[in-house]
């Protein structure tokens, strides 16, 4: 990647703050692909996957986010 992980996460940052979840979870799939202990990356997926979470009232789509959000969050305290 352009950058390294850290460039990276950064820029998922951005994407998730102009709105575009859907890209920013895309680029922490990549970076977690790689290394899958990234704190910035996780750091950024959880916080997408929680806001997505929020405003999802979808049952279906909030038990993926929900999963998605517990997985994070066990990567990150295992850091």
């Amino acid at each position: 990647m352009a950058g390294g992980a850290d460039m990276v996460s950064k820029r998922a940052q951005l994407l998730a703050e102009k709105g575009n979840a859907d890209q920013a979870l895309a680029l922490t799939d990549s970076i977690l692909s790689i290394d899958p202990r990234h704190k910035g990356a996780l750091t950024v997926r959880l916080a997408i996957l929680t806001k997505m979470h929020e405003e999802s009232g979808n049952y279906n789509e909030k038990g993926w986010l929900g999963h998605g959000i517990r997985e994070a969050e066990k990567a990150l305290a295992g850091q």
